[in-house]
């Protein structure tokens, strides 16, 4: 078994528990960063969990964006393995009766005619709660993908050790899998505040990112793929 690893990432769960309020880390350089998370070892291939983000109003270019980047990992020697995005649209209840909480942006007062409306509204509903139908856009399909590809080269007994990027307790069954065929575990998590406590009893090693380490890990604003192509940092990335 040779000294290498494979590093599995949930491109997700890595955006919102790292990325999302920091856009200056955005354009983050997956093989640089993950080369040296596991000492004595050499990474091998690095494989990116993700699906194609949908475009929620006219102007959006969240897509736009994604697929720069996509690009730029697809250059970088990044494996990309597609879920894929769900819109859909649910009725949930309410929690609050204020009308700061329960819309954003917020709804203008109208001499209290609005909050006198809300009210109302908890009033006719009792003992239940009203209900709004809201927007949802679910992404499926990554955990399983990683789980698959992670237990597919652990059983395959190529390489000694694995690298996750995610916090996403459902993954533990498949982590303790691939630790039992002997892989080495180190797992990264992207948001201190998501429960570990089932991920840190299956593997080697677990931190949480430290968002120092990512800016150190960035891709150039101009980057030139070993190709030739050049693609350009997405300007609102700063």
């Amino acid at each position: 078994m040779d000294s290498e690893f494979n590093a599995y990432i949930d491109g997700f769960n890595l955006y919102k528990g790292s990325l999302a309020t920091r856009p200056y880390l955005k354009w983050l350089d997956l093989r640089s960063w993950c080369e040296n998370q596991i000492p004595g070892f050499s990474l091998r291939s690095v494989f990116y969990f993700t699906s194609r983000v949908k475009r929620r109003f006219d102007s959006d270019k969240a897509p736009e964006r994604q697929h720069l980047y996509l690009r730029a990992l697809e250059k970088s020697g990044v494996e990309i393995a597609y879920g894929r995005t769900r819109k859909s649209s649910k009725w949930h209840r309410l929690t609050s009766a204020e009308r700061v909480e329960v819309i954003h942006p917020e709804l203008k007062s109208n001499l209290g005619l609005t909050q006198f409306s809300i009210n109302s509204s908890f009033r006719r509903s009792q003992p239940d709660l009203p209900k709004a139908q809201v927007t949802f856009y679910e992404e499926k399909g990554t955990d399983v993908n990683l789980a698959s590809y992670l237990l597919r080269d652990a059983y395959k007994n190529k390489f000694s050790a694995s690298l996750i990027v995610s916090g996403d307790a459902d993954l533990v069954t498949p982590i303790r899998f691939a630790h039992e065929a002997g892989q080495h575990i180190k797992v990264l998590i992207p948001n201190s505040g998501q429960r570990i406590s089932a991920l840190r009893s299956v593997c080697d090693e677990i931190l949480v990112i430290d968002p120092e380490q990512l800016f150190l890990h960035q891709l150039p604003y101009f980057y030139k793929s070993p190709s030739g192509a050049v693609i350009q940092r997405p300007s609102s990335w700063r």
